[in-house]
């Protein structure tokens, strides 16, 4: 028996040492003492007694081959031919083989793929995979990776576990699928069978491998097991890519899943929360301090309306701002959670090492009922006027009622009118210059005229001032100023014979442009051929950041400057004076807050009282806006202004209506 167990192990270390593979992995190792204590070892565990077996050497085999890579296959392949040479040899020499004991050879190599098994789980890394931003979208993963731990616990286990059953660990996972959440996150029903369906497949490869763990046939488990571990990846994998997507495009997800709740007539609450003075904490406590006062306000979010709720989800989106979403609760009902939810995030903030600031929320209800119908294709800006409301209100909750509700529908209506007229604008034949008449106090007749840009769609025109930060931002104030110079040439021959002073408004990105200038250059001389002086306002702050600028228009064309909204911010009277020495300013445009109600209020009569005479101490002119009524012109003549404008002497109108 010991000579044919020697033979067949030599064969086959003469076949390994021909496979360029093993044959490196041997290299420089003492073969012959590897084949002796094989040959010994294989003798010894084919002639015990079944009851001596040394399952632990077969299975620390099984585990020493498994970490060098050596795969099961190869290990088995072997295991087969030599059983079969040794069935082959005892069939013909009988007598040789009263020793052999046939089932050993089952126990050993189904040890050895023990150890192969528990080595391979042991290696396993379930945990590797990024967890997400958004908590509930982590609960789902944690929750995976929880199930497929509890099934490597379990195996590991099994010798110790009188029962297995893989299913209780999974319940976390499946009592996920039907919730809100997790319908928003996988909002389509492919996804969702998908899924489903990957789902299924895995738990029923794990109970075919909970099935041979219970027989002990670790061959069998071995391979099932590499199958689960290919299907927890590739089930994981196809999570992380929805979930991802979903937290890339995380707002457009929830408004398609509210969209589809009020298509199916349920009945919609929302809750927003605004962290306050987010700004100040980041810059005076750092943002990691900002972050954890994100993240537990989401963590206090969520926990009320998660992943684990039945009737609602929320999101937290870009600008640090929370939405709830309660599904067909009552309106009490849902004040009451509001109310409750609102109290815990202002009060369960945990402290930060020095990091303790009363977190401020600015809050808003808003219980649309089966009326959410009405606000279906414009729920976003719903939404942002809703807070909006809820800032102007302080940190005090605002229960929307129906003047609020009513408020928040003509903003977003306004909004959408603005957000129309700047696609218009984009064609610039669509701006159009309005002029709007600025009277002499003492002479009561039309001075002159500020020009003012519109929007025009046909007949329909709004001021580009309601969008004006959109048009700096992008740069396109720009070709405002210049299609404005263009138009304002065009009727400069009607405006000659009403006023021989044009007031222009300017921006400081206009005044860098060479294309700008250029058209400037142009705008001057035939202004200058006319005889038509050009007057240049320009905000108090922009005057004080561009002087260099403003030097340069003076110098080169003798231009003179209004300042525009004077009083309206911080002042700076020494600054004033210094250009109005030079000859750079010759009129101070008094901001229209001062002027409205100066009648019935002393102090803004005083405070204009005050700008005009320190204006005529430097021999500058001034001019009134927001006239309204001829009460409040005869205020401002006996304050001495000097110019007056507003809507009781004109509207602002096109040069056909001039």
């Amino acid at each position: 028996m010991k000579h044919i167990v020697s033979e067949i192990a030599d064969q086959f270390y003469d076949q390994i040492m021909s496979n360029y593979f093993f044959a490196d992995y041997f290299a420089g190792k003492d073969m012959d003492h590897i084949k002796k204590h094989l040959k010994d070892y294989i003798y010894d565990q084919l002639t015990c007694d079944p009851n001596d077996l040394n399952f632990q050497k077969s299975y620390n085999l099984g585990v020493m081959h498994a970490n060098k890579g050596i795969p099961l296959n190869n290990v088995m392949s072997f295991m087969d031919h030599f059983q079969n040479r040794i069935f082959e040899y005892c069939k013909d020499t009988p007598e040789q083989c009263e020793d052999l004991v046939p089932s050993n050879i089952k126990h050993i190599r189904n040890w050895f793929a023990k150890g192969y098994l528990f080595e391979t789980i042991k290696n396993t890394d379930l945990i590797s995979i990024p967890l997400f931003s958004v908590l509930s979208s982590t609960k789902i993963a944690t929750s995976i990776i929880s199930w497929m731990m509890a099934i490597n616990t379990t195996i590991l286990h099994s010798d110790e576990t009188a029962e297995i059953n893989p299913s209780e660990a999974s319940y976390t996972l499946m009592s996920f699928i039907e919730k809100p959440f997790f319908n928003m996150i996988f909002e389509t029903e492919d996804n969702y069978f998908e899924f489903n369906k990957m789902y299924l497949e895995l738990h029923n490869i794990a109970n075919s491998l909970m099935y041979f763990i219970d027989k002990q046939d670790y061959i069998q488990s071995y391979y099932i097991y590499n199958d689960f571990i290919e299907h927890c990846r590739k089930f994981m994998n196809f999570h992380f890519e929805r979930v991802v997507l979903f937290e890339q495009n995380i707002e457009n997800y929830f408004y398609r899943f509210v969209k589809k709740k009020i298509e199916n007539g349920r009945s919609l609450t929302f809750f927003i929360f605004n962290i306050r003075n987010m700004n100040i904490i980041n810059k005076i406590w750092g943002h990691e301090n900002g972050d954890f006062v994100v993240h537990e306000v989401e963590r206090v979010i969520d926990k009320m309306h998660g992943m684990n709720s039945r009737k609602s989800v929320f999101i937290r989106t870009h600008n640090a701002e929370f939405i709830v979403l309660l599904i067909d609760t009552d309106k009490d009902e849902a004040l009451n959670d509001f109310i409750r939810l609102e109290n815990k995030l202002t009060t369960s903030i945990p402290r930060r090492g020095e990091f303790h600031s009363d977190i401020k929320i600015s809050s808003i209800f808003m219980h649309m009922g089966h009326d959410a119908e009405i606000y279906k294709d414009l729920l976003m800006q719903v939404m942002q006027q809703g807070i909006a409301l809820a800032k102007m209100n302080g940190t005090k909750p605002l229960i929307c009622g129906e003047n609020e509700f009513l408020d928040i529908n003509n903003r977003v209506l306004n909004e959408e009118k603005i957000k129309h007229f700047i696609r218009q604008s984009f064609n610039k034949d669509n701006f159009e210059p309005f002029y709007h008449t600025i009277v002499s106090a003492s002479k009561q007749k039309a001075f002159s005229v500020e020009v003012l840009a519109r929007v025009c769609d046909g007949r329909n025109c709004v001021s580009a001032a309601s969008f004006i930060d959109y048009l700096i931002q992008t740069e396109r104030i720009i070709e405002l100023d210049k299609v404005m110079l263009e138009k304002v040439s065009n009727d400069i021959d009607k405006l000659k014979k009403i006023v021989t002073n044009i007031f222009l408004n300017i921006s400081p990105k206009s005044l860098r442009s060479p294309s700008y200038i250029a058209k400037l250059d142009e705008f001057i001389n035939l202004t200058d051929n006319k005889n038509v002086n050009i007057v240049f306002e320009i905000t108090e702050q922009s005057l004080f950041d561009n002087i260099e600028l403003v030097r340069m228009l003076h110098d080169k064309y003798g231009s003179v400057f209004a300042i525009d909204d004077f009083g309206s911010g911080y002042s700076n009277f020494s600054i004033v004076s210094d250009l109005a020495q030079e000859g750079l300013i010759e009129y101070l445009k008094i901001d229209g807050t001062l002027i409205r109600n100066i009648t019935t209020n002393v102090y803004k009569e005083n405070i204009v009282s005050g700008i005009i005479k320190i204006a005529k101490s430097l021999e500058l002119k001034t001019v009134a806006e927001f006239v309204a009524d001829e009460k409040t012109a005869k205020k401002l003549i006996k304050l001495g202004i000097s110019h007056l404008q507003g809507f009781h002497y004109s509207m602002p109108v096109s040069i056909d209506d001039i």
